[in-house]
């Protein structure tokens, strides 16, 4: 089924979490509520799982699969002792952009229970599962997530995105550089699509009723291959994941010039490209 993604009704929230730190020399589990209840955090290693377990040094107890980070949200609901172990509890929320890039945020009905075995420091432990921005996030990304995170994610919140285009390629001016792709303009003739594949939707997209369009940068190689593939606008709730894995399965008969195969640059939209 062809999936077409596109954004309407947009609902912009402003993403500004507080972290302020207790003065007190070892925290309380007082201090962590009032510092966590209320406020949306991520988890470091975008843990999947309604119950995860880490020791006192805030490592997890098992291996848990990865979520998209934009899927990896979560809000607190309440901190508390539970025997010997901090017990923290919150409501997992799915982190969507509109067009400008600007960041909406839907809690998707997933509870999740993080329970840390006793420490005697605990904001130590919180912190290793905890941050309350994306920055910290930015180099467990995927490679291509990460220039356009490390452009528009801030410390102080997500920034709307400039209209600005890729210039990485060159267009053609005699011989050109074997390293970089060339733009497909004048003598170059552009790959043509031998094999497609459509996105797959994601849960929290559909839980959300949402969708949106994902841009991405990409160059096509001697070997009709996509490669170099780069987040120009992302749509977030596991559809940009969605988006890229559909691009990496195309194949293509190179582009040409004076009958020999040469690298290319493409942009794609959602999963198929134009």
């Amino acid at each position: 089924m062809r999936v077409r993604w596109r954004v309407s009704g947009w609902l912009l929230l402003a993403f500004v979490c507080c972290w302020s730190r207790a003065a007190a020399a070892q925290t309380t589990v007082d201090d962590l509520a009032t510092r966590l209840v209320g406020k949306m955090v991520f988890l470091r290693g975008m843990w999947s799982g309604g119950k995860l377990a880490f020791d006192g040094d805030g490592h997890p107890k098992q291996g848990y699969r990865m979520l998209p980070f934009t899927e990896s949200a979560l809000k607190i609901s309440s901190v508390k002792m539970a025997g010997s172990k901090l017990r923290v509890e919150g409501e997992r929320v799915a982190m969507g952009f509109g067009p400008t890039g600007v960041a909406r945020f839907v809690e998707d009905g997933g509870k999740v229970t993080v329970n840390i075995d006793g420490s005697a420091d605990l904001d130590k432990a919180v912190d290793a599962i905890f941050t309350p921005d994306l920055t910290s996030l930015i180099s467990s990304m995927p490679a291509y997530w990460q220039p356009y995170a490390m452009k528009y994610f801030l410390p102080t919140g997500i920034v709307a995105r400039e209209h600005e285009s890729v210039t990485t390629a060159i267009g053609f001016a005699g011989k050109p550089d074997p390293a970089k792709p060339i733009h497909i303009a004048g003598p170059i003739k552009a790959p043509r699509v031998l094999h497609a594949s459509n996105p797959e939707f994601t849960d929290p997209a559909r839980h959300a009723k949402f969708s949106g369009i994902v841009r991405v940068y990409l160059w096509v190689d001697e070997k009709g291959l996509p490669t170099h593939l780069e987040l120009l606008q992302p749509a977030g709730m596991g559809l940009d994941e969605e988006a890229i894995a559909s691009i990496q399965e195309y194949r293509f008969s190179p582009a040409t010039l004076d009958s020999r195969p040469v690298k290319v640059d493409l942009y794609g939209k959602g999963g198929p490209l134009y």
